[in-house]
């Protein structure tokens, strides 16, 4: 039982490249959403509006996951910030350039205090 259930879960991925367990659908195939559909103007409205909360913590996280990755604490390198702090530098990188998406804003931000 436990090897037809290991074909049967195989054959679809060498038939069809990666596949989405959740979905049964081939991954090119599959919706899929991701931090990067958040662009800089919808980050601007947000937060004119007082409702960027989950914006906020998406940016938080992202931001953490790329000093975890990189090994770079860039919440304290070259000074300390704190996410009030990074919230009004994404602001800044966003009006420069409001076609950015957000998670390219933050990678800028982080390329700019990792150096």
């Amino acid at each position: 039982m436990k090897k037809l259930l290991f074909i049967l879960l195989i054959i679809p991925m060498l038939c069809h490249g990666e596949f989405d367990i959740n979905t049964a659908k081939p991954l090119e195939e599959a919706t899929m959403s991701s931090y990067g559909d958040t662009n800089c103007g919808k980050w601007l409205d947000t937060r004119k509006s007082n409702s960027a909360n989950d914006f906020e913590q998406r940016a938080v996280g992202y931001f953490d996951a790329l000093a975890r990755a990189k090994w770079i604490d860039v919440w304290q390198t070259p000074t300390t910030i704190t996410p009030s702090q990074l919230f009004y530098m994404i602001d800044n990188e966003c009006q420069k350039n409001p076609a950015l998406s957000l998670q390219d804003s933050l990678w800028l931000i982080y390329f700019e205090r990792a150096k």
